[in-house]
């Protein structure tokens, strides 16, 4: 009805009419004693259809679940170095220009630049290279990825929600909530049937 009201024809009508049809014509047959019934047509349909939003809502659930694995892949606390004092905050304190630093088998907070330091980092949440990479001062580093060696001082390049990680996350999530081709090229036949 929502879609309706938008002037849009989708599947969903296309299967609202075709059984209200079938369940219709049945009644009517019924009724007068005359024709075929098809019942169990309508139901089918409208099992295959609950069967095939199931899979989907399932499907899309444990999307969510591995999105939200992601986050917390970003650390929730940081090693801040300001006023040359090392403290210890919350990411959502740090801003772009700060100075944080990583120990080995930690990952990094936010996309930055090497100021200080050397290390082998493992990107392969985000660049798929399976080999480490080595890091020296002005190398890029991107948040979610692992330091693999040294301690490492970097400049802060992105903020809390503006690094990589959070920007793929939120790429996919409107991913997730648009139709895909299939879907729209299926609308269209669909108004084309109805």
């Amino acid at each position: 009805f929502r879609d309706i009201g938008r002037g849009q024809v989708t599947t969903d009508l296309l299967i609202l009419l075709g059984v209200s049809a079938a369940f219709i014509y049945s009644v009517v047959s019924i009724v007068t004693g005359q024709g075929h019934t098809y019942f169990e047509v309508a139901c089918m349909v409208l099992v295959v259809v609950t069967l095939g939003r199931s899979l989907e809502a399932n499907a899309k659930v444990k999307a969510g679940r591995a999105l939200d694995s992601l986050t917390d892949l970003l650390p929730e606390k940081v090693r801040l170095i300001r006023h040359g004092m090392s403290d210890i905050v919350s990411r959502d304190r740090v801003v772009e220009g700060d100075l944080v630093y990583t120990m080995p088998g930690e990952r990094f907070a936010f996309d930055g630049k090497v100021v200080r330091g050397s290390t082998e980092v493992d990107e392969q949440l985000i660049t798929g290279e399976c080999f480490p990479v080595v890091k020296r001062p002005g190398d890029s580093v991107y948040s979610g990825t692992l330091n693999l060696a040294g301690i490492i001082t970097i400049a802060v390049t992105s903020s809390a929600g503006n690094e990589t990680v959070s920007r793929l996350i939120e790429i996919v999530r409107l991913a997730r909530l648009s139709k895909g081709r299939y879907q729209r090229l299926a609308d269209r036949v669909a108004a084309w049937f109805t």
